[in-house]
């Protein structure tokens, strides 16, 4: 139980390390399913895209932001796994807003 008036901590699960911590530590991220494939099929193409405001609709997942972290999950599949996507999905925006967070030109919210 919590007192009256104040904040619960929520715990996490990083899907990178296992590792369960506030959420507060986190990026959340989410899958957003992109126009036509590359290959010029109807097959719309997996999206993983960063979510700091954590105000985006859908299933999400998180992740310690660390580039060490993101690539553990990117080799391992874990942000496929963890948003339950079939096959590949791009998830070079994660990388690249995490490289923005660790040379301080993004802040975290």
């Amino acid at each position: 139980m919590h007192r009256q008036g104040s904040t619960p901590v929520r715990k996490r699960t990083c899907i990178a390390t296992r590792t369960r911590c506030s959420d507060t530590r986190m990026l959340r991220v989410v899958l957003r399913q992109d126009g036509a494939s590359q290959d010029g099929s109807s097959k719309k193409e997996a999206v993983i895209i960063p979510d700091p405001s954590r105000s985006l609709p859908g299933r999400g997942a998180w992740i310690i932001p660390t580039a060490e972290n993101f690539e553990r999950a990117r080799q391992r599949r874990a942000f496929e796994r963890a948003l339950r996507v079939s096959g590949k999905a791009d998830t070079r925006q994660i990388g690249e807003y995490i490289e923005s967070l660790e040379s301080g030109s993004v802040t975290a919210t």
